[in-house]
């Protein structure tokens, strides 16, 4: 099958028409601005309707991190610095087969995926979600983390 533009993906999901497509297509030629730019510059589609339409498109799983809740020990496999710099946070790491589940910003740039591999000793499969969910997200956990160590470091003295 061959692989869908965001655009159709769109149009498929029923979030936009073929006739909006078609537009935004065009100005995009005529603009030289991407089709995603202009999908959010009209507020014709949501970031999440964009990155589930790209996600869809490359063939990669999408995941909503709101309201999701994450182990501790599952954050812990990844460290803050690294979550900051690749805009990722891990969210699961399955018990059957020890494979870790990352939401990314950039779930095709397999340099961080393997890196992620062999900073967390597990294999990863990455998943693409929103950079704000992603952002929220480290944020909510990491500091949560630190109040989990800090309360253990207190207990221990």
């Amino acid at each position: 099958m061959p692989a869908q533009t965001i655009l159709t993906a769109l149009v498929t999901a029923h979030k936009i028409t073929a006739e909006i497509a078609e537009s935004v297509r065009v100005d995009a030629l005529n603009s030289g601005e991407g089709e995603e730019a202009i999908l959010k510059k009209k507020k014709l589609a949501t970031d999440e309707d964009i990155s589930r339409a790209r996600a869809e498109s490359l063939g990669i799983p999408f995941i909503s991190l709101v309201g999701r809740p994450i182990s501790p020990d599952v954050i812990s496999l990844i460290p803050e610095p690294v979550a900051r710099r690749y805009t990722l946070v891990p969210f699961e790491l399955n018990t059957k087969d020890s494979t870790l589940s990352v939401a990314m910003l950039d779930p095709l740039d397999f340099q961080v995926v393997e890196f992620l591999e062999k900073k967390s000793t597990h294999p990863v499969k990455p998943f693409m979600a929103i950079k704000d969910d992603i952002l929220v997200s480290i944020e909510d956990l990491y500091t949560q983390n630190l109040g989990v160590d800090v309360t253990a470091a207190l207990e221990e003295s």
